[in-house]
């Protein structure tokens, strides 16, 4: 029943078309640097808008470092803001100022600006994540993880609770990258496990997860050694923080 309740949330999860803008300096393998808002993205590229309006395509296998940028931005009024640009619609700049407040300055009303680039560069790169969520191995699971400064990371799922068939659990994955920005993050990962849920089964399998928005969702295939049948199929739905502010 629980597996059949998890399994329900999946469409949804795998269903997303509002990525999170953000302005961005991008620099390539080839030491191209680019600077922008992040304005389309999709598995194989990432469509950058500058403060011209001029779109910019970037493949995302090609990109090297991210880095999140200040803006100072001052209005033919004479107004002037500072913070970072959150997104670009409507011909309308979405600014998260200094103070944490959230404003809408339309392009035409801009006088001049000035970028920092040294400032709030992005933890997009290298980070850590905490979180928790509902399946295997242990139902209630607390998941702890890290992203390195390349295509690797690892995570460590662990939990259960007592009852009169009392519930345990732990596994490791160790991650390879497929896709790492701001709001949504995907890894396939080789895991190994020991669950203990109505019997004992010690496992080794291969995962994909997924998180958007911190909405954190793990599907895998497993092979082990007890009384189930061989392979099981392993699933995880819950929320994961990923601290890449």
């Amino acid at each position: 029943m629980l597996f059949r309740l998890i399994f329900s949330f999946l469409p949804a999860l795998l269903i997303f078309t509002n990525y999170s803008y953000s302005q961005v300096e991008i620099t390539t393998q080839s030491g191209d640097t680019f600077v922008g808002i992040l304005y389309k993205q999709d598995d194989k590229t990432i469509t950058l808008k500058t403060f011209d309006l001029i779109e910019i395509k970037i493949l995302e296998k090609e990109i090297e470092v991210t880095k999140k940028l200040k803006t100072r931005l001052i209005t033919n009024s004479g107004h002037e803001y500072s913070g970072h640009i959150k997104k670009l619609e409507n011909n309308k700049y979405t600014v998260i100022t200094d103070s944490g407040s959230e404003i809408e300055i339309p392009v035409s009303s801009v006088k001049e600006y000035s970028t920092n680039s040294t400032v709030g560069k992005s933890k997009i790169d290298e980070y850590g994540m905490i979180g928790g969520a509902l399946g295997t191995p242990g139902v209630l699971n607390l998941i702890l993880g890290y992203q390195f400064n390349n295509s690797f990371g690892n995570k460590l799922s662990f939990g259960g609770f007592y009852g009169e068939d009392p519930v345990f659990g732990l596994q490791i994955n160790a991650m390879f990258n497929i896709i790492k920005r701001p709001s949504v993050e995907q890894n396939i990962s080789l895991g190994f496990g020991w669950s203990q849920i109505e019997h004992s089964w010690l496992y080794t399998g291969i995962f994909y997860d997924i998180n958007i928005y911190g909405v954190y969702s793990e599907l895998g295939l497993t092979i082990g050694d007890g009384i189930y049948s061989n392979p099981q199929l392993f699933f995880q739905l819950g929320y994961v923080y990923r601290y890449n502010d």
